[in-house]
């Protein structure tokens, strides 16, 4: 009877350690860029509201992580064919908000419903900058069609460039997204297809509710009376605890976690609100 309890006693042990184990995962990420630049491509303008928070949240991280000046890109209200006047005033406030608020040039954020000709020359630009050591990252945080063409862009322009491009998308409802004639046929399939040069990265869904779309709880280190002004004002910009049942959808800033922990060689696909402190806690002195 005393052995059986002991081994009772010691399963409990052994099984709170491996708990904890798990709740510091997160939090002992190590920040590892993989090299070249960053570019980010985001709806925010149709249907669901999760990129008002989850787009300002990835160019913080980026910033607090360290690699602000690889950011050469970002785009917003990429639904193209189809915008929400609501939505779209709320995206653009989210990135020209970010943008001002972290220090991005102007010059390189671009609203896709008004900028999209601007958007498609210095993702050129860009593209024809990258090399085997200066390779192009492209987060897909939307439709695929201002993806294709990008791609099909530089593919007209200079194919050999292809080869240093690397996209990455983690939404099943992202790559087959295709609601308009504008989006029709410009799928994550069709990408593979037309440009099998390209480096495509299919990372872990990130709607999982331990990672970064999770109960608003978890997140609440952003919103203390003593928490930093930008992260208070990051906070403010979730828009999907009050249609989601309280969670807090950050998932598209799962890929830029991803990204900035290594991306291919070791980068973590189940990032999750822990990790986000510590990138930001570490960044602090760097951006307060």
């Amino acid at each position: 009877m005393v052995t059986k309890n002991c081994t009772i006693k010691l399963s409990i042990v052994f099984l709170n350690a491996l708990l904890l184990m798990s709740s510091i995962t997160y939090s002992q990420d190590v920040i590892s860029w993989p090299g070249g630049r960053y570019a980010l491509t985001s709806d925010g303008n149709q249907h669901d509201p999760d990129d008002i928070g989850a787009m300002p949240m990835s160019i913080a991280m980026m910033c607090y992580a360290g690699f602000k000046d690889k950011i050469v890109h970002f785009d917003f209200a990429n639904h193209l064919g189809l915008s929400n006047p609501e939505k779209l005033r709320e995206i653009t406030e989210s990135c020209s908000g970010v943008a001002a608020r972290f220090g991005i040039s102007k010059e390189i954020v671009f609203n896709c419903q008004t900028q999209f000709k601007a958007a498609k020359a210095n993702f050129l630009k860009e593209a024809l900058k990258s090399s085997a050591t200066d390779p192009l990252w492209l987060v897909c945080a939307g439709p695929m069609g201002t993806t294709y063409l990008y791609l099909d862009t530089v593919k007209v322009t200079a194919p050999e460039k292809l080869q240093f491009i690397h996209c990455i998308s983690h939404s099943n409802a992202n790559n087959k997204h295709n609601d308009t004639p504008e989006l029709n046929g410009k799928t994550w399939v069709a990408l593979k297809t037309n440009f099998p040069a390209v480096n495509f990265h299919d990372i872990s869904n990130q709607n999982i509710r331990d990672g970064f779309c999770s109960p608003i709880e978890n997140w609440a280190w952003m919103n203390e009376p003593d928490s930093p002004e930008n992260w208070k004002w990051l906070y403010s910009r979730n828009r999907t605890a009050s249609v989601h049942k309280g969670m807090f959808d950050m998932s598209d800033g799962g890929m830029t976690y991803w990204l900035i922990t290594g991306a291919s060689t070791g980068g973590n696909e189940r990032g999750n609100w822990d990790g986000v402190h510590m990138i930001f806690e570490n960044g602090r002195n760097r951006i307060e």
